[in-house]
């Protein structure tokens, strides 16, 4: 058993940034806990394992943090001073990060009750409809046996946000295009097996897709975009 077993969160959250975030906060308690007095092997392996999960996260979710190169570092505490100065320097770029983009979702939605404020309009049958593609999305993608673990959860956490943002006026659909692209992942994968959810993620990418249109007021005749995945799966 390492060390870091204990201080690792066992389920990280869904969203990459608050991820980071869980394990470089981790990464305190475990520096807290093991100062530099107490640096034999073992307590030195726990930081290396905080550092191989970063760099590890880092390449997952296509994150642009800088992490010291520390391979060819002999001296023990100049590696835990370079790895404790990076990760409070990620944390700041992180947290950075996040009040933008809540700064951002924030002036939206706000923006969108304002009177006169720029906003995309459901209509009636149109919110109702997406809603219901929502419930059939969530119920399909978590009785699916295709559908790894890793992306059924990430689907099914964008699936709950977009719900809690869904109304008849909204300053930002970028809740679902964000949820678009990563079923486009599962898409692109499994093709015809998981046709059911192509067939409705069609469905609500047209809804969305007119609702754009009139908000910007383009021309009507403005394709939609073309939903498409790798069928080689079929038949096979």
């Amino acid at each position: 058993m390492s060390l870091t077993d204990n201080f690792i969160p066992q389920k990280m959250p869904d969203d990459p940034v608050e991820a980071v975030l869980a394990v470089c906060e981790a990464f305190s308690q475990y520096q807290r806990t093991y100062p530099a007095g107490t640096l034999h092997p073992e307590v030195i392996d726990g930081y290396i394992e905080f550092y191989g999960l970063l760099r590890a996260m880092k390449e997952s979710y296509g994150l642009s943090y800088k992490l010291p190169p520390i391979e060819s570092i002999p001296d023990e505490g100049r590696i835990i001073g370079l790895l404790s100065s990076a990760i409070d320097t990620i944390k700041a770029e992180l947290h950075s990060q996040r009040r933008r983009t809540l700064l951002y979702e924030s002036e939206r939605h706000f923006a969108a009750k304002i009177s006169g404020g720029f906003a995309y309009e459901f209509s009636d049958s149109d919110l109702k409809r997406v809603q219901q593609l929502i419930n059939e999305l969530r119920d399909f993608i978590a009785a699916s046996e295709q559908i790894e673990a890793n992306h059924k959860s990430r689907l099914l956490a964008r699936l709950e946000k977009l719900q809690k943002e869904l109304h008849k006026r909204v300053g930002s659909i970028d809740q679902f295009w964000a949820f678009l692209g990563d079923a486009g992942v599962v898409l692109g994968k499994f093709g015809i097996d998981v046709k059911p959810l192509t067939d409705r993620i069609g469905e609500m990418m047209q809804i969305i897709s007119n609702v754009q249109v009139t908000a910007i007021a383009l021309p009507s005749s403005t394709p939609s975009p073309k939903l498409t995945f790798d069928d080689k799966n079929e038949g096979s």
